[in-house]
């Protein structure tokens, strides 16, 4: 089991830490789950499946200690970016309502002042965005460049997985909130149009960075966006790496978290860490839809989208912000033709 017990990496103050008491056990949690959907493996690709590895132990090696303690730093700013945006709440509505409307420069001044908290949130999202297209391509080349097959691989790269999947998990989690605040953008632009208007403002204004902003906010999935665009980079970038090896990886990972929810006996699992599973269940499917020549959504896809479907229709308090980011991708896809009970499945919830 790939993602037991590494989801406290990500947890709000708001959600219940995983405890470790849950490690008792493990491995015979996993073969359990596991076993019946690895029927199609081979006995060594079945028994790495079945490892139990404890991420909230894991440790890098030497080797690994650099680019894991990167990452760490990303994941623990993405942490602080997840609780102010739990905070935001109406943001500053009123000193933006109060901007549009006419008044004097030093009243205008008062509102961007008022507004500047709120505007400093959304750029350090932006600037953790930026440092996520960093250190992502160094993570996926120590979990896809082998020499073992993929699952040997992940499991030889525990500390590096865990990171990797955190932040998959960061990336679908600040979506999820920022479909929750679509008055972001708004905010964004109106304090845009202070700066760049009243002369004791304009010293402060960033035109190229408030673009970059600006386009950020403006894509539907902002940061699974540049999870996608940063593994494309990556596999164009690299070419002395198979484009075969990180599919193969993207892939094993979905397989994997695709069992573990489907199996009757995931029970065991705390609802925060099958809600991370889910989470990396969905933001691996969107990378591999990404990269793969026909993507996750076709009738050729080797991904079996309606089970994975079916799987996350069950949890009925996340269904609709889980599947919400499928089906943008589904509307936006420009590869192969998208299975229409697929579309379907998606559009009902």
């Amino acid at each position: 089991l790939l993602f037991h017990l590494f989801s406290s990496s990500f947890l709000t103050s708001e959600q219940a830490v995983i405890s470790t008491e849950m490690s008792a056990g493990c491995a015979e949690i996993v073969r359990s789950i596991l076993r019946p959907y690895t029927e199609n493996w081979t006995e060594t690709d079945v028994d790495y499946a079945e490892m139990f590895l404890d991420f909230v132990h894991a440790s890098p090696t030497e080797s690994e200690r650099q680019l894991y303690d990167m990452s760490e730093q990303i994941i623990a700013r993405g942490n602080e970016v997840l609780d102010d945006l739990a905070l935001y709440g109406d943001g500053p509505r009123e000193a933006a309502v109060q901007a549009l409307r006419e008044g004097s420069d030093s009243e205008k001044v008062d509102c961007a002042h008022t507004m500047e908290p709120y505007i400093r949130r959304i750029k350090e999202a932006y600037s953790v965005s930026k440092n996520i297209q960093q250190v992502l391509p160094k993570l996926l080349w120590e979990l896809c460049s082998g020499p073992l097959p993929p699952l040997e691989q992940l499991e030889s790269r525990q500390a590096l997985l865990r990171q990797f999947t955190t932040l998959v998990v960061f990336a679908m989690r600040f979506d999820e909130m920022k479909v929750r605040n679509p008055s972001m953008i708004n905010h964004f632009s109106i304090y845009r149009r202070l700066t760049s208007t009243i002369n004791a403002l304009s010293h402060s204004q960033d035109i190229k960075m408030d673009n970059d902003v600006t386009w950020f906010l403006a894509t539907a999935n902002s940061m699974t966006d540049v999870l996608y665009k940063t593994t494309e980079s990556f596999i164009y970038e690299s070419a002395m790496l198979p484009k075969e090896n990180t599919i193969d990886t993207l892939y094993t990972i979905v397989r994997l978290s695709c069992a573990i929810l489907s199996s009757p006996s995931s029970s065991p699992l705390s609802m925060d860490t099958r809600l991370f599973v889910q989470r990396v269940l969905v933001g691996c499917v969107l990378l591999f839809d990404s990269v793969h020549p026909q993507g996750s959504f076709s009738r050729e896809s080797i991904i079996d989208m309606r089970s994975i479907i079916n799987v996350l229709s069950k949890d009925e308090n996340h269904k609709k912000q889980l599947l919400h980011p499928l089906l943008i991708q589904v509307n936006q896809t420009k590869k192969a033709p998208v299975s229409p009970k697929v579309r379907q499945m998606l559009q009902s919830v």
